[in-house]
């Protein structure tokens, strides 16, 4: 007569549960790379490194000239081109 071999059922339900878990845990990570928005990129958006983000080229190219100094020949001081600088 053969010998049975005894099957622990706790440990095969264990191991359906680590694979369930698993399995749910690629699934998330698969779903969150393909509706990331991120990987959408057009060629009208720039790499802000203050936000971390992508912006459209034109707000930023709006943004450096609006932060960038001017020499003004009134006052003989730098300052932001629409700055009033009447004190």
């Amino acid at each position: 007569m053969a010998k049975r071999k005894n099957i622990n059922r706790s440990s095969n339900t264990l191991g359906i549960f680590v694979s369930l878990v698993f399995i749910a845990f690629i699934t998330i990570i698969v779903m969150k790379f393909i509706s990331s928005d991120d990987l959408t990129l057009t060629s009208s958006q720039v790499w802000c490194a203050n936000c971390q983000t992508y912006h459209d080229k034109e707000t930023a190219e709006q943004e450096a000239q609006d932060t960038k100094l001017v020499w003004c020949i009134n006052c003989n001081k730098y300052h932001a081109p629409d700055a009033d600088e009447s004190k």
